[in-house]
């Protein structure tokens, strides 16, 4: 248990390297059956609604991140953190399952990878509209499923990527879409805000399928543009091409739209 972190980690066997002068933990490696339980360092809401609603808030569980996996490592010099071997993290906004994942937590960046065969899996937990996050819980929004072959992470960029066979599944219009890359930007509280996808976009949903070279996906106007060799087929009877559709992302809402300069073929 450290304390000035708040963080805890349990595991078969723990090599610990401190600081000859500080005592300061310099290198940890945990090898079998690692447990770990993080406390993030909160940000300082901006607006005073927001302080207001946070004070009641413990925050020993708030935002506090839980992992398992077979070995992990720590390196103060180098500001890495690495997991392999089974590895789950979860929190209250999202859950990774991968076999290795390399942090630097210093320039907020890292990669996820799975085993050949296998791909690495986020599930990220989407607010209600109308609801505030911090008081629900996962099972109260709405999930959105993402897989790929490796995972970019750039937390100082608010930025995931997705790369090779992408597949997405969004609980909320019970979306199914796939692609070769796709690109995930959260706001200031984490909630996912845009999406673009590129490479052979395909998207079915109950009453809708569609195409592109390219999707942008707004998730606060609830639109998606898509672009170059862009197919809608709605219900089965109405088919739309155009090389610019814009449309709204639940297919019984909105209307679908061309350009002036690009217009609609429908038949």
């Amino acid at each position: 248990i450290q304390q000035s972190s708040q963080s805890t980690i349990k595991t078969d066997k723990l090599f610990v390297q401190l600081d000859a002068t500080s005592d300061q933990v310099e290198k940890a490696v945990a090898d079998g059956n690692v447990e770990i339980q993080y406390q993030p360092v909160l940000k300082k809401p901006k607006h005073r609604d927001q302080q207001h609603n946070q004070i009641d808030k413990k925050p020993d569980t708030l935002k506090a991140v839980n992992a398992t996996c077979k070995w992990a490592a720590f390196d103060r010099l180098s500001g890495l953190i690495e997991m392999r071997g089974s590895v789950l993290v979860k929190s209250v906004d999202y859950l990774i399952e991968a076999d290795h994942i390399k942090y630097d937590y210093k320039a907020e960046n890292g990669r996820m990878t799975a085993l050949p065969g296998q791909q690495v899996t986020m599930t990220f937990f989407r607010q209600a509209t109308g609801k505030e996050s911090g008081s629900l819980s996962s099972f109260d929004r709405h999930k959105t499923r993402a897989s790929a072959d490796l995972v970019l992470i750039n937390r100082a960029g608010r930025k995931i990527t997705f790369q090779g066979r992408v597949d997405i599944f969004d609980s909320k219009d019970q979306s199914q879409l796939n692609a070769h890359r796709a690109e995930l930007f959260f706001d200031d509280n984490e909630d996912l805000e845009r999406m673009i996808a590129n490479g052979k976009f395909n998207m079915s949903q109950p009453k809708r399928v569609s195409k592109a070279d390219r999707a942008v996906f707004e998730y606060r106007s609830e639109e998606v543009t898509l672009i170059g060799n862009a197919f809608v087929k709605e219900e089965d009877q109405i088919e739309i091409s155009s090389s610019f559709i814009k449309m709204h992302i639940e297919a019984e809402k909105g209307i679908i739209s061309g350009t002036d300069r690009l217009p609609v073929k429908m038949k």
